[in-house]
């Protein structure tokens, strides 16, 4: 199995930029069997200011972009997170979708970050574990602080999970943790 991950400069205030600027790099990655993308690379994470006014429902822009850009390159694509609006409630939301553009799961963030960080005042917890049954394997579905939880990871290998899809906004001081050793990483890219 190929797997993409695919990394965002998010462009502050422009999520037309950003969407943009993701649908390139999936072209790039055209061929591999799984593209990921990050956590809420459409507006930034630190753009608490615009979570609201820049969510979207399931029939958004990000998604239906997203559907058809899975359908273009023929690969399975985990849509990294985006603010998702479900009636009053705001979520950081992520959705795996088939090489048709189908949703095959979507999964909300259930621990959400509070330390000097807006997430958890403005955003609402998930409420599940979600483990994606595909060809490709049983793909579990985390968001960024969730790595910090060793239950959920339990949870989903208990559901099967054989592979952990884990988007994140993660700082570059912390690199280390996402990495086996520490100092330079071979294939990360902020542009």
């Amino acid at each position: 199995m190929q797997i993409a991950s695919v990394q965002i400069g998010v462009a502050e205030g422009d999520k037309a930029q950003n969407l943009d600027r993701a649908a390139e790099k999936v072209r790039q990655v055209r061929g591999v069997d799984l593209v990921v993308l990050p956590e809420l690379w459409n507006i930034g994470f630190l753009s608490y200011d615009r979570y609201m006014s820049d969510a979207e429902g399931k029939d958004g822009p990000t998604l239906g972009m997203l559907m058809e850009l899975a359908k273009e390159v023929g690969a399975y694509l985990h849509t990294g997170s985006f603010v998702e609006r479900d009636g009053d409630r705001y979520y950081n939301s992520s959705y795996l979708l088939s090489p048709q553009g189908e949703i095959l799961a979507n999964y909300r963030k259930l621990h959400l970050f509070g330390y000097q960080s807006r997430e958890a005042q403005i955003l609402s917890r998930g409420d599940k574990v979600v483990v994606a049954d595909t060809p490709l394997g049983k793909l579990g579905m985390a968001t960024c602080y969730d790595l910090r939880f060793p239950e959920v990871f339990r949870r989903m290998v208990d559901l099967g999970a054989e592979v952990f899809l884990v988007c994140s906004a993660w700082p570059y001081p912390r690199l280390e943790h996402w990495c086996a050793q520490p100092g330079p990483t071979r294939g990360l890219s902020t542009g």
